[in-house]
């Protein structure tokens, strides 16, 4: 299975949750200004790591395809993460080290299982019943250091998403 959303409606929702951190600058009249450094952020995350016990479903799927030609593979938690299916949210701070540089480090949780089920007809005319299922959980960590060109966004009311997606800078990761 394909994924359903093409690759650059994902980026566009990933840079319009990065849009949501944002800190700023503020000038009231000709007061002094006043800088807001830590945030909170929210996101979902494709980050799955690929795990040495997927690679035992290759194996058992080379010898159900030797048994039964129409036989098809077993989907793993891998295959939905590599096709853009798993976005398990996550929650995160930040904080505004100068109108440029941000540091933040997000956390989350995913747990589930995959199925798969199907019935093919076996070199010997016999019916093959085939029932996998793979449970899964992963705890993630993460800290990054982010550059803005074009400084950090301003937190401000906006006029609607439309003017805060229009007003976002995109950061460069490293």
């Amino acid at each position: 299975m394909k994924c359903p959303l093409p690759h650059a409606i994902i980026l566009l929702m990933f840079f319009a949750c990065s849009f949501a951190q944002a800190a700023t600058v503020e000038t009231v009249g000709s007061d002094t200004l006043q800088l807001r450094r830590w945030f909170l952020h929210f996101g979902g995350v494709n980050a799955y790591p690929k795990m040495e016990s997927e690679g035992v479903v290759d194996y058992f799927d080379g010898a159900m395809k030797l048994l039964a030609p129409g036989y098809d593979d077993v989907k793993t938690i891998g295959d939905l993460r590599d096709q853009h299916l798993l976005w398990p949210p996550q929650i995160g701070v930040g904080y505004v080290l100068s109108p440029r540089w941000v540091v933040a480090m997000q956390l989350g949780w995913s747990e589930g299982k995959v199925r798969t089920k199907d019935d093919d007809t076996s070199i010997f005319l016999l019916p093959l019943h085939t029932d996998f299922e793979i449970k899964r959980g992963a705890w993630f960590v993460g800290a990054n250091l982010e550059f803005f060109p074009w400084k950090v966004s301003q937190q401000r009311e906006y006029a609607g998403w439309k003017d805060r997606i229009k007003k976002g800078h995109a950061p460069m990761w490293a």
